[in-house]
């Protein structure tokens, strides 16, 4: 690709065109140019899906916050921010790096066609981009699996789980050719964690943020407080010290106003109820420790992130009127009585039961002897 040609690349891009330039035979395809290909299948999703993203989630009346080329861009910015990559060279290999971008591309291409289970629809992008995304069968099944488990559900024995890095990655190829690994839940979870810590302000739908700060107003449509959030959150990643920060500025007027809510009741069908913007806030606060949790059990060794410090700054006209401050971590011994049985795991596992099994052949044995 000419010089005057070349895109404005972020960290993790540059990674991948530093690997490329330095070693080809790193990659299962060495006279594949695997930086071009992904710049290739960028402007390809670019031109064909991320313009019709918001588009297509708005079929069912609801605004969503922006899953456009920005957000594509924002989690890429972030799975960078996470690995260090400036500083740590070979934390991820050349065709690690390729994976993990194309299927951040990939991640949310899906909405185009609508919200409703956006994740499962990579397969079928990467059919329709033909030559465009490579000729490797087994790269491509293995970039829309990763692609896949960045959320949503996946069955596993006919039953659904959101355990996706588990069940969708599950015997699949780690060694291609020219003997190049990978480690594909490791690219999972970084994608995984990446996207839940790409909200920032430039994600939420303008009118809707309107909407939030009319004081007139009292009812609005479910989609505001998602929007909301992003307008008032800043993430900042720390790997040094393995934290993540999350801060908000809250302005008091949003503290005297409830927000419209959809929910699930018992038998999971949907309801709409009201809810504050701080309890919005901890519940959100919460899943992204769940995903913090979730994903440290794949990236050990390489990433962990051990807290996640939160400030919430309510103010009025500017002037900080309270901050509250929260860390969410794991504190203190585990209760042996909590969580699941080490026994429920394998009935097997049990003393009485293993007694009755070895009794019964001893004394077979015993009768067979004395025949």
């Amino acid at each position: 690709m000419p010089e005057s040609q070349q895109p404005h690349l972020l960290p993790l891009e540059s990674y991948l065109n530093d690997k490329v330039l330095s070693d080809r035979n790193a990659f299962p395809q060495r006279d594949d140019n695997y930086f071009s290909q992904y710049i290739n299948i960028k402007n390809w999703l670019t031109d064909r899906h991320y313009t019709d993203a918001d588009a297509g989630l708005a079929t069912d009346g609801n605004r969503y916050t922006h899953h456009n080329l920005g957000h594509v861009n924002d989690v890429i910015e972030v799975a960078g921010s996470m690995l260090q990559i400036k500083k740590n060279k070979e934390l991820l290999s050349g065709f690690e790096a390729y994976v993990l971008l194309v299927a951040i591309l990939l991640h949310d291409s899906g909405n185009a066609e609508g919200r409703k289970d956006h994740e499962k629809k990579t397969a079928q992008i990467i059919r329709e981009m033909k030559d465009v995304a490579g000729t490797g069968t087994q790269e491509k099944k293995l970039i829309s699996k990763i692609a896949q488990s960045h959320g949503g559900t996946a069955l596993y024995k006919n039953i659904s789980t959101k355990d996706t890095i588990t069940t969708l990655i599950n015997s699949i190829q780690t060694t291609f050719s020219n003997d190049v690994t990978i480690r594909p839940r490791l690219l999972a979870a970084i994608l995984r964690l990446s996207d839940e810590l790409a909200e920032k302000p430039s994600r939420a739908n303008s009118i809707t943020i309107k909407e939030a700060y009319d004081l007139e107003r009292s009812t609005h449509l479910p989609d505001v407080i998602h929007n909301l959030y992003c307008n008032i959150i800043q993430i900042s990643i720390i790997p040094e010290s393995h934290e993540i920060k999350i801060s908000f500025d809250v302005d008091k007027n949003l503290l005297q106003k409830t927000f419209t809510i959809e929910k699930k009741d018992t038998d999971g069908n949907k309801v709409i109820g009201d809810i504050y913007l701080i309890d919005y806030i901890a519940i959100r606060l919460q899943k992204s420790d769940r995903e913090r949790r979730y994903c440290n059990r794949f990236m050990g060794g390489l990433l962990h992130f051990d807290s996640i410090s939160s400030t919430i700054e309510i103010t009025d006209d500017y002037e900080t009127l309270e901050t509250i401050d929260i860390k969410i971590e794991e504190r203190g011994f585990p209760d042996s009585d909590s969580g699941t049985s080490i026994k429920s795991i394998n009935s097997r596992l049990d003393g009485k039961t293993l007694f009755d099994s070895y009794n019964e052949v001893t004394e077979h044995c015993n009768q067979k002897e004395k025949l």
